[in-house]
């Protein structure tokens, strides 16, 4: 029987594929009408900490994929993850989904179209004085004084500005900070923790964070295994995991950390990069294919729209050939 092989940080998760054209739906309408009368607590739960450590995870290796094609020169930049931080300059008198509204959006508007982010995550939270700052990541290096100049005029214009000077008329307006990922030892952990601690005294109201749609749809690493290559992969005591889990799902291996995982399994870490080095290729529109040859060999009597389906056709035969599912693995461990 084949199995599904997934990565959740340090941990290497083995499913069993399984064949559900036998299962029936089962109509959970009743109950999802009783969840959406709940209330938010005002917390991330488990579950959406989870979820944001994936797209995080799967976040970086697409950078890592990026900065090799920066290395072949297809590209004319590194990506980095980049934290921004945003403070308000005087105490808060905006309720806080207005300032998401009248402050927050304006601003991730004009970064994301200014500089053309394709990925982005905010968090909200509560300081101390009980005013709201947001956390952003970003994957491009914006300067200091830009990210400034837009958190200034927009802090102008909602008279916070104003307050300020009156206690502070000398002093410089530093409501803005970043870091890069040079400062991060973990990129994944240090910013998983940055985003998701909690002030357990205050609460922000409404939605308390947001991921961009690029960002949401981002492929998962997910490989299709055979008998013969799951034995291949050999993970057994000499693979240096910590330790091993077996349910009725999966098997979880947990290593000491990510790094030591790859170590450890070299071929997995090149199915991982194959896998999202094919990623970014479809998205940079790079993959040398059959578009170009299949043009050209477009019957000169074809209209517009014919020649459009069909080469909306081709392509669609060719992620599925290459994502779909993904064996690129074999060649690795044959």
């Amino acid at each position: 029987m084949n199995e599904l092989l997934t990565i959740r940080g340090n941990r290497l998760i083995r499913y069993q594929v399984m064949d559900r054209g036998n299962f029936g739906s089962r109509d959970n309408s009743e109950e999802l009408k009783e969840l959406a009368k709940k209330k938010t607590s005002g917390k991330l739960s488990y579950a959406t900490i989870s979820r944001i450590e994936k797209r995080f995870e799967y976040w970086f290796e697409y950078l890592r994929a990026w900065n090799r094609m920066y290395r072949k020169s297809k590209v004319d930049y590194l990506k980095r993850f980049v934290l921004i931080t945003l403070t308000l300059p005087a105490k808060q008198f905006h309720k806080d989904e207005e300032l998401k509204i009248k402050a927050l959006r304006p601003f991730l508007r004009k970064i994301v179209n200014d500089y053309k982010l394709d990925f982005w995550f905010w968090r909200a939270e509560k300081q101390k004085n009980g005013s709201i700052h947001f956390h952003i990541i970003v994957d491009k290096y914006i300067s200091i004084g830009a990210l400034t100049q837009v958190w200034y005029d927009i802090m102008f214009r909602l008279r916070y500005i104003e307050k300020w000077r009156k206690n502070n008329p000398q002093a410089a307006f530093n409501s803005v900070d970043v870091k890069g990922q040079n400062i991060m030892r973990n990129p994944v952990r240090y910013l998983l923790k940055y985003v998701t601690k909690e002030n357990k005294k205050r609460q922000v109201s409404g939605a308390q964070w947001r991921m961009s749609y690029n960002l949401s749809k981002i492929s998962e690493f997910r490989l299709v295994l055979s008998k013969m290559n799951i034995d291949k992969l050999n993970l057994r005591a000499d693979t240096g995991y910590l330790q091993k889990k077996i349910n009725d799902y999966a098997i979880v291996y947990k290593f000491s950390n990510r790094d030591k995982m790859f170590d450890r399994l070299p071929e997995l870490r090149r199915a991982v990069d194959d896998f999202y080095d094919t990623i970014v290729n479809r998205d940079l529109g790079l993959i040398p294919s059959i578009y170009d040859e299949y043009i050209d060999e477009v019957d000169e009597y074809l209209t517009v729209e014919q020649a459009a389906t069909n080469l909306k056709t081709q392509r669609k035969k060719y992620y599925q050939s290459k994502l779909l599912p993904y064996e690129c693995f074999n060649s690795y461990v044959s």
